[in-house]
């Protein structure tokens, strides 16, 4: 009989009927019945008593009783992985040794038994500085970007430049700032960079010459994916542009600049160290990596004779395009009708698809027949049409300046507001008009209040004053056919309250208000209203609404539900299509502030933030936590430790013999909710001594299938999948780096951390040090050691 396969099966059956009861909970309560119980009744006591669709409160990061506060930044897709990260000091379970470190970020990941946090921003033991380590996660992949104002590679800490990472979830990788195999190299712009979504492709601006082409000393756009790196910022026939013009990434036009003349200060908008890829289409980068939009005044194209701000599209195998040229049938600019140059206005990023198939840019100058009014205008460009058909004014023929980017959808849907009257069906009045171009035709979404306009032409109503879209109080899905904004314009009978509101605008339905009648306005993200206040801008965004838009999030000081304590502090809510407002943080008087962080796609899973304890294994004492209201949720509590040992019971088994000697191992017991690095892991180093070469083999215990892998900075990446548990032989080999080291110094010592990951996700890390000896240099025996961690 097996059984530990026995065991295995039974676990598998019962996650299998725990899986349909949460697929059968997620089911409105209209629909189901309000009166059956819920199938996890079992965890839905004290504040998760009252929530809706079976919701449970369950304790995201950090576990335990950590003493510090975190910042949740966005959750995966699917809900069951969330990036956090604490903003400042030292975490009480850094694995590291103390460097003075700002913050590191940790990604969570929902296993069987509850929530595991891996820690993805490593600070090098004994660096003799602290550093900021800013990063993007990718919101469709297992991993993290991430910026560190030094290169950690270098030995003894002297290089001080800034370096890209990419982090798999188990230890940093090399710099992606550099070109592979070389040291860290000067040159990388803290500001300009990012990640597509997939995690395959990084995009960054350095003066460094990674590519021998490149001989300007200045600013070029480089992108990387794996091994692979190639200079994008070039001539559109293929030849490295060495002129002193300065390419940048754009960020997405956010209407914060009006002017006749163009938009071109719009451009150099930083990118966002500290957020998720800009959403609603205003990234540069298409989500697998394949397409960057980037903006130069440096003339690429024999087509662009001036020295205004352009346009330009990067395709794997297709090399470089120039996007914002005009396709007028005769030359010569609209408002000079006797010239023969272009009008040399620039060109703002306005978003794209997903796919990069469809691009906006808004521009002053007149590009296609029809747009004679001198005024600012948003252009499609469709990338697959035949050449001199790609433009299409977008916005209609206005006569007005203040033309406002207010969303691109994923495939490629604008949405847009703007005093003129434009399209098939535009309202009567002066007012600003919010529309939906659709690639045939403008529709009127709706109208807006003058109360939502200041400083000029600016839009509260859409955060346009800020100039990242991920921030604004409007979400669209994917197809455009359903819009969140907020307005303070009454748009329907009952709204009374003079306040912001949000609004759903349905295709072909019209609006819908989903944020009750309270007198305070409502918000979307981090409004400085929760526990972390105005302390940390530029935080917030999620996803807001659901896939099909039938859940909206937000929050509100006011108490719209029964359940919601009248207590001025910040709320999150839920609307649900068909069923109202329910209140999804804790209830009562009592509760404390909270701040929403993000959901899932289907809204099963809604994080926030709160000081709160609303679990019992939260047992910090009031710092920030992080926590997801899940449907069909809950987690069991650890069993309390062990009564502690007395007598003979102390003495523990007798030594067994020594097995054969190894350099290392690592082995991995447990699971739960409470080990801030996953997994309860310990390390026992049965002989350390000198390996004579530049290879070294490590025996690593693993209790089941999963991944080891071992890495450092002075060592070759390496891993391996295994199927079962048992002893594996890893390799390690010294780079090129420590090779020389070693044939200069006789001896190196090297430091490497070994990952394991289950094939659930729960994970293990542990450090081992390695000592490396010249073949023919005496050998050194060293102290046989014995270190175990954890518990």
């Amino acid at each position: 009989m097996n059984l530990s396969h026995d065991l295995e099966a039974h676990a598998a059956n019962v996650l299998a009927i725990v899986a349909a009861i949460i697929t059968l909970a997620f089911v409105p309560a209209a629909e189901a019945g309000a009166a059956e119980p819920c199938p996890n009744a079992a965890f839905r006591t004290g504040a998760s008593a009252s929530l809706p669709d079976c919701r449970a409160f369950e304790l995201v990061g950090p576990p335990g009783n950590a003493d510090y506060t975190v910042q949740g930044l966005a959750a995966q897709p699917g809900g069951d992985a969330l990036y956090w990260r604490v903003p400042g000091g030292e975490q009480v379970a850094d694995p590291a040794d103390p460097d003075g470190g700002l913050g590191d970020v940790f990604l969570a990941r929902r296993g069987g038994a509850g929530w595991n946090s891996t820690w993805l921003t490593p600070d090098p033991a004994g660096r003799p500085f602290g550093e900021a380590s800013l990063g993007i996660p990718g919101m469709k992949a297992d991993g993290f970007l991430f910026f560190s104002q030094a290169g950690w590679t270098t030995a003894g800490w002297a290089n001080t430049e800034p370096a890209l990472y990419v982090e798999d979830g188990s230890s940093a990788q090399e710099p992606v700032s550099v070109a592979p195999g070389t040291a860290a190299e000067p040159g990388l712009d803290p500001f300009q960079w990012t990640v597509s979504q997939d995690l395959s492709s990084t995009v960054f601006a350095t003066t460094a010459a990674l590519d021998p082409a490149d001989t300007d000393g200045n600013t070029d756009i480089y992108l990387r994916r794996g091994d692979s790196l190639e200079l994008i910022s070039k001539n559109t026939d293929g030849t490295a542009d060495n002129s002193a013009a300065t390419p940048f990434l754009p960020a997405a036009a956010s209407g914060n600049v009006d002017g006749t003349f163009g938009d071109g200060s719009l451009n150099f908008s930083e990118q966002s160290l500290t957020g998720f890829p800009t959403s609603q289409g205003g990234s540069p980068v298409s989500a697998d990596g394949r397409s960057v939009v980037f903006s130069t005044t440096a003339q690429l194209d024999p087509a662009d004779t001036d020295n205004a701000a352009d346009l330009y599209l990067w395709r794997e195998g297709q090399g470089l395009r120039l996007i914002s040229d005009d396709e007028r049938s005769t030359p010569g600019c609209p408002t000079v009708p006797a010239s023969t140059e272009d009008c040399a206005l620039d060109a703002s990023f306005v978003g794209m698809s997903e796919d990069a198939s469809v691009i906006y840019f808004r521009t002053a100058e007149g590009l296609v027949d029809g747009d004679t009014d001198g005024g600012n205008d948003i252009y499609e460009y469709r990338v697959d049409a035949p050449a001199g058909h790609r433009l299409t004014l977008a916005t209609g023929p206005g006569t007005s300046n203040a033309v406002y980017p207010v969303s691109v959808t994923a495939d490629g849907q604008l949405f847009f507001a703007t005093a003129d009257r434009v399209g098939v069906d535009p309202p009567s009045g002066t007012g600003v008009v919010l529309y939906r171009w659709d690639g045939t035709a403008i529709q009127t979404v709706a109208e807006l209040n003058d109360a939502d306009i200041f400083q000029g032409p600016n839009l509260a109503a859409f955060g346009i004053a800020s100039p990242a879209p991920a921030q604004r109080a409007v979400r669209a899905t994917a197809d455009g056919s359903v819009l969140l904004f907020r307005t303070a314009a009454a748009l329907e009978p009952a709204d009374t309250d003079g306040a912001a509101d949000l609004y759903l605008w349905r295709a072909g339905s019209g609006v819908t208000r989903v944020s009750g009648n309270g007198s305070a306005p409502v918000a979307v993200g981090t409004d400085g209203s929760g526990p972390l206040g105005a302390s940390y801008p530029g935080y917030g965004g999620g996803r807001v609404i659901t896939a099909d838009a039938s859940r909206v999030f937000f929050t509100s000081t006011d108490a719209l539900t029964p359940d919601a304590g009248p207590n001025g502090r910040a709320k999150l809510y839920e609307w649900q299509e068909g069923d109202g407002i329910h209140l999804v943080s804790p209830p009562g008087a009592d509760a404390g502030a909270i701040s929403y962080i993000d959901n899932g796609v289907d809204g099963a899973n809604v994080f926030f933030m709160t000081a709160d304890s609303l679990v019992a294994g939260d047992t910090d004492g009031g710092a920030i936590d992080t926590y997801d209201a899940r449907v069909g949720g809950g987690v069991a509590e650890p069993p309390p430790p062990p009564a502690p040992c007395t007598g003979e019971g102390c003495q523990g088994p007798p030594a067994s013999s020594p097995g054969l000697p190894m350099t290392g191992s690592i082995s991995f017991v447990g699971e739960g909710n409470v080990p801030l690095v996953p997994g309860k892991a310990s390390v026992g180093v049965a002989k350390a001594m000198a390996v004579t070469g530049t290879a070294a083999k490590l025996r690593v215990r693993v209790p089941g299938p999963g991944r080891i892998t071992v890495a450092g900075s002075r060592v070759r990446r390496t891993g391996t999948s295994v199927p079962k548990a048992g002893t594996y032989p890893v390799k390690i080999v010294l780079n090129a780096a420590a090779k020389k080291a070693l044939g200069k110094r006789k001896k190196v010592k090297v430091k490497v951390r070994v990952s394991y990951r289950t094939d659930d996700g729960r994970n293990a890390s542990k450090a081992v040090t390695i000592a490396f000896k010249q073949p023919g240099a005496k050998a050194t025996m060293t102290k046989s050691t014995t270190t175990r961690k954890g518990h």
